[in-house]
């Protein structure tokens, strides 16, 4: 069994003629889209749970049918099955958008002889995991990474093969255009190293993380971990909300004994400083918004809505409070969440 480069070496890939997508999400869909378009040759490895996610009103097994890209779905990994699918990849890039799976020593080498790549879109080896979007918007980070690196047995482990990084424009406040963003750069740098892969080889130095600087942050779920605690400062709760905002269901709290879910918020310091005993009260209300005491300031939010997903707003009361149970919060900061091929592990 060969062993991964390690720094101060050089990773070589042959000139590609074909490019093995493991994964899903919309980059995955695009990439393959530019792949078809140069006549090359586009496979596609995926789990349960990614085949059906919807994109433009398609999951990603339609897409994949309609435009004949070969597949396989797969519930957890098997060689022998993936080694048989891929066939002879001397010459294929192969290209982790997001895996379902942790890859063992056996799958790395003996089947994709060691250069399976991952894109990984944080300043590696600093916030390996998941919950890319929310967390940076949490911490009130603009600074976005183009990461690609080898796949090892760890977490967002491997050696860096390339990294660049950009600003996210300050327009960007939910996750949803911090997705649009990535994926806009993704596709236009993709698209020139893929062409540069399919014309020449190409070899990139191998850079070993440091683990001095490595952080690693938890998958997130919006149904378990978007309870609102109203005791947050101002800003912090501004962002804890902003953070589970499109394409997420919303951050929860409850009004009028009933779950709702809220979106599209910002601080209002213009109706004057409340005491902590006033948050969640609504004090003011217009045709589309209404306002909501915090500790120290207001809240602008724009949009609310039941769990059937129903807009609700009009139906607030003024003078109603919004809150969130102690079990609930306690909850939301307790629970793992571990997704598997198929879906959320309860």
């Amino acid at each position: 069994m060969t062993k991964l480069p390690t720094q101060n070496t050089l990773i070589n890939f042959n000139v590609c003629n074909t490019v093995i997508l493991v994964g899903g999400g919309e980059i995955l869909r695009e990439i393959s889209k530019f792949v078809l378009l140069q006549k090359r040759q586009v496979k596609v490895l995926t789990s349960p749970r990614q085949l059906k996610e919807k994109t433009e009103d398609k999951t990603l097994e339609e897409f994949l049918i309609i435009n004949e890209i070969p597949f396989i779905n797969l519930n957890s990994l098997d060689s022998k099955v993936i080694k048989e699918f891929c066939g002879d990849i001397s010459s294929s890039f192969i290209l982790s958008l997001g895996a379902a799976w942790i890859f063992d020593k056996e799958v790395i080498a003996n089947v994709f002889n060691n250069k399976i790549v991952n894109l990984h879109g944080t300043r590696l080896p600093q916030d390996r995991g998941g919950g890319g979007h929310s967390w940076r918007i949490l911490m009130g980070n603009r600074f976005g990474f183009l990461t690609l690196h080898l796949i090892d047995e760890g977490v967002d482990t491997g050696p860096l093969i390339f990294q660049e990084e950009f600003l996210y424009p300050s327009s960007c406040r939910i996750p949803t255009d911090y997705e649009s963003f990535y994926l806009d750069r993704c596709i236009k740098f993709f698209k020139v190293f893929l062409a540069n892969l399919f014309s020449h080889p190409q070899s990139f130095p191998l850079i070993k993380q440091s683990e001095t600087f490595a952080t690693y942050w938890p998958r997130l779920n919006s149904n378990i971990n978007s309870w609102i605690d109203w005791d947050m400062e101002p800003k912090q709760l501004e962002r804890f909300i902003c953070a589970f905002d499109d394409p997420y269901l919303g951050a929860q709290t409850i009004s009028d004994g009933k779950v709702v879910r809220i979106k599209k918020v910002s601080i209002n310091l213009s109706d004057g400083i409340f005491h902590s005993f006033q948050r969640g009260v609504v004090y003011r209300k217009g045709h589309n918004w209404i306002c909501v005491a915090l500790n120290g300031c207001g809240l602008i939010i724009e949009e609310i809505s039941d769990l059937n997903g129903d807009d609700i707003l009009n139906q607030v009361k003024v003078g109603s409070r919004f809150y969130t149970p102690v079990d609930n919060l306690e909850k939301s900061l307790s629970k793992k969440i571990i997704y598997s091929a198929s879906g959320l592990l309860e």
